[in-house]
C-alpha cells in the first residue's frame, strides 16, 4: 500500500534502501537530462569489499558506497569504525579497483562534527601532494582520525594519503529531507498527484528490497520493466518529464530542487 504520510513511514525504512532508491531516481533523471556522465546502473549488496551500493556511470567509473546512518570514531580493532575502514582499504587495494577513475564514498544523512572533519580531511587529501600537506593544520579530531587509521590499518602516512585521495564524503539529508527531494523528482518523472507519487515510491522501495536479496543490479530499463509489470508506466511520460526537468529552473522552484534537476550532486 502507498506510504501514508510519506516521511513517517519512510523514516522506518533502512537508510541503505532510501539511498538506493534515491540513486535509482537520479539515474532515471540524469538519463532524461542527457547528463555528461549519467548513472547507468545501481547495484545493491554488491559482491565487493565496499558492498552496500555500487553505482556505475557511462564512463565506466564505479562509485563504491558504504552507507552509514550513524558511526562513531573508535580506536578498537573490533569496532564498526575499524571494520568500515578495513573494508574501504580492501576495496581501494583490490585489483579490480581502478585508481584513475573509481572512487569510494561514505554516505551519511547529515553532517556533524566528526563527519565534517572527515569531509575536510578527504577534501585536503584530494589535492595534497605530500603527507605534510595532508597533516598540516589538523585540529584535534582530525589528528585522532589520522592516528586511528594509521594504527587500525597498519599503513604509512603516504598510503593513507593515497587511500583518502580516492574517497568522497556524501550527505543526502535526513529521512524527511530525502523524502522531499525524491518526491520532487518523482513529481517531474511521473505525477503531480501526491498519492500516485507515494505509490511509485512505495513500489520502488519494494523493488530495491527484493533486489537486495539477490544482489541485483538495476538499470533504467530494468526499473521501467519492473514498474510496468506493476502497472506503472514511466515511459508514457518521458517527453513531458524531460520538459519539466528542463523548466525546473523557473523562480517558483526551490533552490534545492533546482540543483537536483540541473543534475548536480546533493551537497547539503
Amino acid at each position: 500500500m502507498p506510504i501514508a504520510g510519506g516521511p513517517t513511514t519512510w523514516s522506518g525504512i533502512y537508510f541503505q534502501t532510501r539511498v538506493a532508491v534515491y540513486d535509482i531516481v537520479l539515474m532515471i533523471c540524469e538519463n532524461l537530462q542527457n547528463a555528461a556522465d549519467p548513472i547507468i546502473s545501481v547495484r545493491v549488496e554488491a559482491p565487493t569489499f565496499v558492498d552496500d551500493l555500487v553505482v556505475e556511470r557511462t564512463s565506466g567509473r564505479c562509485e563504491f558506497q558504504t552507507v552509514k546512518e550513524s558511526i562513531q570514531r573508535s580506536s578498537r580493532a573490533d569496532s564498526a569504525w575499524a571494520k568500515m575502514w578495513q573494508g574501504i582499504r580492501a576495496q581501494a587495494t583490490d585489483s579490480q579497483f581502478r585508481r584513475d577513475r573509481d572512487i569510494i564514498e561514505i554516505v551519511f544523512p547529515e553532517s556533524d562534527a566528526l563527519r565534517g572533519d572527515l569531509e575536510t580531511l578527504v577534501g585536503v587529501a584530494a589535492t595534497a601532494k605530500t603527507t605534510d600537506e595532508l597533516c598540516h593544520d589538523l585540529n584535534e579530531t582530525r589528528e585522532k582520525i589520522v592516528a586511528d587509521l594509521l594504527t587500525l590499518l597498519g599503513i604509512s602516512a603516504g598510503e593513507l594519503l593515497s587511500l583518502l585521495s580516492r574517497m568522497r564524503i556524501r550527505f543526502v539529508g535526513d529521512a524527511q529531507q530525502l523524502y522531499a527531494h525524491i518526491n520532487a523528482l518523482l513529481g517531474a518523472l511521473f505525477s503531480r498527484d501526491p498519492a500516485q507519487r507515494d505509490q511509485l515510491l512505495d513500489t520502488l522501495v519494494h523493488i530495491v528490497m527484493a533486489g537486495a536479496k539477490s544482489r541485483q543490479s538495476f538499470t533504467r530499463s530494468t526499473i521501467e520493466v519492473e514498474l510496468l509489470a506493476r502497472g506503472i508506466d514511466l515511459r508514457a511520460n518521458r517527453d513531458t518529464s524531460f520538459r519539466v526537468l528542463q523548466s525546473i529552473t523557473e523562480p517558483s522552484a526551490t533552490s534545492d530542487a533546482r540543483r537536483f534537476f540541473r543534475g548536480f550532486e546533493a551537497t547539503w
